[in-house]
């Protein structure tokens, strides 16, 4: 007759469980957390026991990750456990947040930070599930201070957008920044670590860069509204053709001050002509020009009086030039202007847009020319009243 099997080993698990409960013994406790077959059973006796070196050997080697995890939470060693949490972590899906959670080594973390926030790791997650890991992340990074190479690390090589940005948010180091604002394929990220740099001279250039080259017009406005640089500013004002980028300068223009010189080198020089076969043209280029808006900004009235008499020019800008004139010797040229010297080439664009009918555009040419002078007229009348 063979001898009876141990309670702890039994088939049943309830059976099983209750007898790993009535053991007080370290020893016997060390038996059934190393032999008992059942995870459930050893996990048990794993939670009751305080022999450090079993616990340390059950932490490496046991088979079951569960079991392994409780071992290393039992450990006065904290390096080691900080060890088999990260083994954990990267071989249980199920106890990775509970890992994150216990992680104080700031290798390890950012590990889990880059690699584990994305949708093929926790597919069999619903979204709430999903939302609770990556808070997990952020409110970590934003309540604990880690060394700042692990948030550039974090913020180069990460897979989600908001771990990355939260990381980003608590960089500093100048260097790490420089480079991210150089060379992030995000433009957001581009933007962020430019605002962040000590030296605005560079960042002036970062986002002239991505206004320039990004094809996401929305990074490009944000960046477009940073440019304070007079020089990079009205370059990009007077070529820049993309109708949403355009409306960004004209904010710019008209909520950043610039010297009198910058307003007249746009409205005289820039890209008028950006709502091409609009039907709503004129408006278009009266409310939201960049042009329209930097003669909006001048009061240089020299500036002003060679925008008003430039043949050549638009004339909706010319006529707002001639509203904010107060040279009323210039005023009375230009309302006794005669035709030859005055409407040749004026408002030709913007005529084709009110009329398609050829044989008329002189017409209007000759009418639009004299709303010009008017304009002139009108204006000498305020200033005398």
């Amino acid at each position: 007759m063979g001898l009876l099997k141990p309670a702890w080993k039994s088939e049943n698990e309830k059976k099983a469980l209750k007898a790993v409960d009535k053991i007080t013994n370290q020893s016997e406790l060390v038996n059934v957390a190393r032999n008992a077959e059942k995870n459930s059973v050893r996990l048990v006796a794993v939670r009751r026991l305080t022999d450090q070196v079993a616990l340390a050997d059950i932490s490496k080697n046991d088979k079951n990750e569960y079991v392994r995890y409780n071992a290393a939470e039992r450990l006065t060693d904290k390096a080691l456990a900080q060890e088999v949490f990260f083994d954990v972590g990267k071989h249980s899906a199920n106890l990775r947040k509970c890992v994150v959670q216990r992680l104080t080594d700031p290798a390890a973390f950012a590990y889990f930070a880059k690699t584990y926030i994305h949708k093929d790791h926790y597919s069999e997650w619903d979204k709430k599930e999903e939302k609770e890991y990556r808070d997990m992340f952020v409110n970590k990074l934003n309540d604990v201070s880690f060394p700042q190479e692990v948030y550039a690390d974090i913020v180069n090589n990460g897979q989600d957008f908001f771990i990355r940005n939260t990381a980003l948010d608590r960089l500093s180091d100048q260097t790490a920044l420089i480079e991210i604002a150089k060379h992030s394929k995000i433009g957001d990220f581009q933007i962020t670590a430019a605002d962040k740099l000590n030296d605005k001279r560079f960042a002036q250039t970062i986002y002239a860069e991505i206004v320039k080259s990004d094809q996401y017009y929305g990074y490009r406005c944000e960046a477009i509204k940073r440019i304070t640089d007079p020089v990079v500013f009205s370059e990009i004002a007077k070529n820049e053709k993309d109708f949403e980028v355009r409306k960004g300068v004209v904010e710019q223009l008209l909520h950043h001050d610039f010297a009198q010189e910058v307003y007249a080198d746009i409205a005289k020089n820039g890209i008028v002509d950006h709502g091409v076969g609009h039907p709503n043209y004129i408006d278009l280029v009266k409310n939201t020009d960049v042009c329209m808006a930097a003669v909006s900004r001048l009061t240089d009235q020299a500036a002003l009086a060679d925008i008003a008499k430039d043949i050549t020019g638009d004339g909706w800008i010319r006529n707002t030039a001639v509203e904010k004139l107060t040279d009323k010797t210039v005023l009375d040229e230009i309302m006794n202007s005669s035709e030859k010297e005055f409407y040749t080439c004026l408002w030709k664009r913007t005529v084709r847009f009110l009329t398609a009918d050829e044989e008329h555009m002189d017409t209007a040419v000759k009418t639009l020319t004299a709303d010009l002078r008017e304009t002139a007229r009108k204006r000498l009348a305020e200033l005398k009243s």
